[in-house]
């Protein structure tokens, strides 16, 4: 184009992608469109000059013009086997530099410490993690975190709660006094239980008949001790393991509360009404303004929110601020960017994504699922249900700002309706195929040298399994840069049905290509491998 007509087509514009079923090559690319406003001519002739262009790179095995105005083509033999040598040899291939270090903080979960964790927080968890993976992997220096809210007015409550389950239990005949807002769940007389199981009576002689701080008393930090822990155990069961558990109490410890309210008065957007002060957050598109201390002189949780935002940005160096909501934090978005405006920082410092309402079917139904006695509304309770890997899996499946169905049933059917049986089982037929070579006496570890495989003239279905590797490491930056692992979930979804058309049609072992189908499994292994740790599905080697 530069050559012929003196400009250049803008690498942005251009979009790599498979061409139809029905058209030649392996990639296809929209030259024609790209070129043809600023040139003012037809697609299909610019098309045709790329294609001319093209078919003279040397690792360009053919270049075609394919109307209304794209561009088909294929690499040679020797550049596909060049490239999965790579991609078995370096554990890095799939890694990319487009994040250059930037320092993300990426806060998710950080489900109240009063209770387990529900599947809301699952799909959170599930999206998170692998989220930090993928940007990890391009290039972020990123650091995960769970926000702990233990220093409000809900610790409180279930301080009192566990107390008065405890006070149940020691006096015959007392009735438990749950305030209004306080924890009525079977799991806080379980806690009760256990406390009494290690104090005896104790509590009871110490705190019955005194006065209560609700700040400051045994069954208020000995139950957030407790249920932190159950909570970083269903979370380590589940695979998701944080950088940092974050404790909302460091805050007011350490007077950050205090500084960054300062900061915030300084800059103008405070005021005083009825005894209270507010942050005047409708300055910056909230519906209403914000107490931050209440007549009583208590902070409010909005104003840890503001110094939580500080600790980030200055005290920690983050560059980018992503947090991960619920379904029922929309009304958040607006508060949270008033806080970054009003410490200085510009919006595009922080990113705001919430997911989407999780839907439980059984057999196509919807799960009532208060009728079903707590038992997979947990976190827990799914896993015991269908499992680690299919929970991971469906809770990925669609992206964040997409409603989800999970179907209880199809979780657990053990057939390739089952979209993670479907992956799993495609890797295990890989460990099996690579099995059966060992004992016909092949070599089929990594560092087998493939030197006689000849890649010259790949059939379709090679090619196609050869396409959807090589793809991979791509699909990971886009779902990184495009906050959506789902499309990772699409990728290896096309990856595993590219393999299932080449195992139908072709014979690895003394199939008459066994050292270049071999090397193209090698490839495919790995690639399913970086996959599974990403979105936190387990390699199974037989099912």
């Amino acid at each position: 184009i530069k050559e012929k007509y003196g400009a250049e087509i803008c690498g942005d514009t251009l979009k790599i992608e498979r061409p139809p079923k029905n058209q030649p090559c392996h990639y296809g690319i929209n030259a024609g469109f790209a070129a043809a406003k600023a040139l003012k001519m037809n697609p299909f002739e610019i098309a045709l000059v790329t294609a001319e262009a093209l078919s003279k790179n040397p690792e360009v095995k053919e270049a075609v013009a394919v109307k209304p105005g794209y561009v088909n083509f294929s690499l040679k033999g020797d550049v596909y086997k060049r490239e999965l040598q790579k991609l078995i040899t370096d554990s890095a291939y799939f890694n990319s530099d487009y994040g250059a270090g930037k320092k993300i903080n990426l806060e998710f979960v950080s489900a109240n410490p009063v209770g387990p964790l529900n599947i809301v927080s699952g799909r959170a968890a599930s999206y998170g993690s692998a989220l930090t993976s993928l940007l990890k992997r391009a290039g972020y220096d990123v650091t995960s975190e769970f926000y702990v809210n233990d220093y409000g007015r809900q610790m409180d409550l279930f301080g009192i709660s566990v107390k008065e389950r405890y006070f149940e239990l020691c006096e015959e005949g007392y009735k438990a006094q749950i305030p209004e807002g306080g924890y009525l769940g079977g799991y806080v007389t379980d806690l009760a239980s256990k406390l009494r199981e290690e104090k005896g009576d104790a509590l009871y002689d110490e705190y019955r008949g005194k006065e209560f701080d609700l700040k400051k008393n045994f069954f208020r930090a000995w139950g957030l001790e407790r249920m932190v822990e159950a909570q970083k155990k269903t979370l380590e069961s589940f695979g998701v393991v944080f950088d940092r558990w974050f404790y909302e109490s460091e805050l007011h410890e350490a007077g950050e509360v205090k500084e960054a309210l300062s900061i915030v008065e300084k800059n103008g957007h405070i005021r005083e009404e009825d005894g209270a002060r507010w942050f005047k957050t409708t300055k910056f598109g909230d519906d209403k303004d914000r107490v931050v201390i209440k007549q009583d002189g208590e902070y409010t949780y909005f104003a840890s929110d503001i110094a939580y935002m500080r600790n980030k940005l200055e005290k920690r160096g983050a560059e980018t601020i992503i947090n991960i909501m619920g379904p029922d934090h929309h009304g958040y978005i607006k508060r949270l960017e008033a806080i970054i405006q009003a410490l200085g920082r510009g919006l595009e410092g922080l990113e705001v994504l919430i997911l989407q309402q999780v839907n439980l079917l059984e057999g196509g139904e919807k799960v009532k699922m208060s009728k079903r006695a707590g038992k997979i509304v947990t976190l827990d309770g799914l896993m015991e249900e269908v499992g680690k890997d299919a929970a991971r899996f469906f809770f990925v499946m669609r992206n964040y700002n997409s409603h989800l169905d999970f179907d209880i049933s199809l979780a657990k059917e053990q057939s390739d309706k089952n979209p993670v049986y479907y992956v799993q089982y495609a890797y295990a037929r890989v460990c099996n195929i690579f099995g059966h070579a060992s004992e016909k006496g092949a070599e089929t570890g990594p560092e087998k040298n493939f030197a006689a495989a000849d890649f010259s003239e790949l059939n379709e279905e090679e090619a196609g399994l050869v396409t959807s590797v090589l793809d991979i490491g791509d699909v990971m930056t886009e779902a990184a840069v495009k906050r959506s692992p789902s499309l990772l979930v699409q990728a290896l979804n096309g990856l595993v049905s590219s393999f299932h058309s080449f195992y139908n049609m072709h014979r690895v072992v003394g199939g008459g290509r066994e050292a270049e189908r071999l090397f193209i499994l090698s490839a495919l292994k790995v690639a399913l491998e970086e996959c599974f740790e990403i979105l936190g599905i387990t390699k199974r080697e037989r099912m």
